[in-house]
């Protein structure tokens, strides 16, 4: 697959970089690999930068509550990072629901916010209950 999304493996985060237009093909396909990237690398947070991202459809923000769910179900917990003014707008008049999603600006807020969430969860194991 050469035009999967990249997923890089930092300390004991994965970050997920969407650049651009991406097909439902590809959003499946990250789907799959975030899954087996977060229990092979046994990741405690995704950091999804979006600030590439230019179009958004029901299908694209639907992913992204599945991507988050799915991340919550192996351990980690995924934040959206840099959507665009633009993307934003769109998503509000379009009525999509982006329900448990968590969104900030940068990476850096996205970091601040994932060490957050781990010491109010107490983190460790990372697969306790989850207060949501």
């Amino acid at each position: 697959m050469t035009t999967s999304i990249p997923i890089i493996a930092f300390s004991e985060l994965l970050l997920v970089t969407i650049q651009g237009d991406v097909s439902d093909e590809q959003l499946e396909a990250l789907r799959a690999e975030l899954c087996e990237r977060i229990q092979v690398t046994r990741a405690k947070g995704v950091l999804m930068d979006i600030s590439g991202l230019t179009l958004v459809d029901s299908y694209l923000s639907r992913t992204l509550v599945a991507l988050t769910t799915q991340s919550r179900l192996l351990g980690a917990t995924l934040v959206m990072v840099g959507m665009r003014p633009d993307v934003a707008l769109t998503v509000v008049d379009m009525g999509l629901r982006l329900e448990g999603v968590n969104a900030v600006a940068t990476l850096e807020q996205g970091q601040a916010l994932l060490r957050r969430l781990a010491l109010a969860s107490g983190q460790e194991g990372g697969h306790g209950h989850h207060n949501t």
